[in-house]
């Protein structure tokens, strides 16, 4: 015994197709479609409820600091990224730089200055972001360099670190960051909290 089944046919325009499969098939695709979706609805929750590590990197040269412009929503942010399944701090450092500054950039590490929680419970986003202090062998060539990725509408930029935006985020840590630079950043690992 056949069962009439509605198949879609994605041709030309999206429409449905009448198919007459047996019984026994109707009965394993059900089963097999229903196992999916539960097991999809159990990854996205979970997925969900994970908790981010993003890297963010303080680099400043000769009294300027280096920052990621979005010319989209006019704010600035801290160059950086998230951290990939597998994937250490360095390498994360390493990719990012090459992905945000270019290929031949190089970062060399010096010390980890800050841990900051960064949640926002309505949109479902839970991250640890370590703020990371370095330096880079590169200067004028980098900034306003339009960035592929999003059509050349973000690039980085050098900041005046005495005169650092509003705009910046998190925005209190622009105030610690110059007050921690004019002292040589002296902390390591300093555990700032949940900062806008």
């Amino acid at each position: 015994m056949a069962l009439p089944f509605c198949w879609p046919f994605f041709g030309s325009g999206q429409s449905w197709q009448l198919v007459f499969l047996p019984i026994g098939a109707v009965k394993k695709f059900y089963y097999e479609y229903r196992k999916l979706i539960r097991g999809g609805i159990k990854k996205i929750s979970n997925m969900a409820n994970k908790i981010k590590v993003r890297i963010r990197l303080v680099i400043i040269k000769n009294g300027q600091l280096l920052a990621y412009y979005d010319s989209i929503d006019d704010y600035y942010f801290y160059i950086g990224g998230k951290l990939e399944f597998g994937e250490t701090i360095e390498e994360c450092w390493k990719r990012e730089v090459k992905e945000e500054l270019g290929e031949e950039v190089e970062f060399t590490f010096k010390k980890i200055l800050y841990i900051r929680d960064f949640i926002l419970k309505k949109d479902g986003e839970h991250s640890l972001e370590l703020f990371i202090l370095g330096d880079i062998n590169k200067f004028e060539e980098i900034n306003g360099r339009p960035d592929p990725e999003f059509d050349g509408k973000k690039w980085p930029i050098w900041l005046d670190i005495n005169n650092l935006p509003a705009n910046l985020y998190p925005k209190q840590l622009s105030k610690k960051i110059l007050e921690d630079y004019q002292n040589g950043f002296p902390q390591t690992g300093e555990y700032i909290g949940p900062i806008e």
